[in-house]
């Protein structure tokens, strides 16, 4: 992981101290199995906004509950939510 501020960032076979070693494989896992390059959490208020591959702008709609963090499979669940999401918006454009 490295910082953005107090953004969280994730990259292929990095580790964060901030998430559980299980939320941490977990993202691995989701990275590679999408070839994402980077995943950052931008927080907001107890929420974590997120970016996909060094986006500026965040995925429209999707956010990662800070009280989720610690939780592998629910991190998952909304990540391919955001992932889906994040390729039809590069379709659309």
């Amino acid at each position: 992981m490295s910082a953005r501020g107090d953004w969280l960032v994730y990259s292929k076979g990095s580790k964060s101290a901030a998430t559980s070693s299980e939320v941490s494989d977990a993202i691995g896992s989701w990275l590679a199995r999408h070839e994402v390059a980077e995943l950052a959490l931008e927080p907001l208020d107890g929420y974590y906004a997120i970016h996909i591959n060094d986006d500026p702008k965040p995925v429209p709609g999707v956010f990662l509950p800070a009280s989720l963090l610690q939780d592998p499979e629910a991190v998952n669940d909304i990540l391919e939510a955001a992932y889906s999401i994040w390729e039809r918006e590069l379709a659309a454009q």
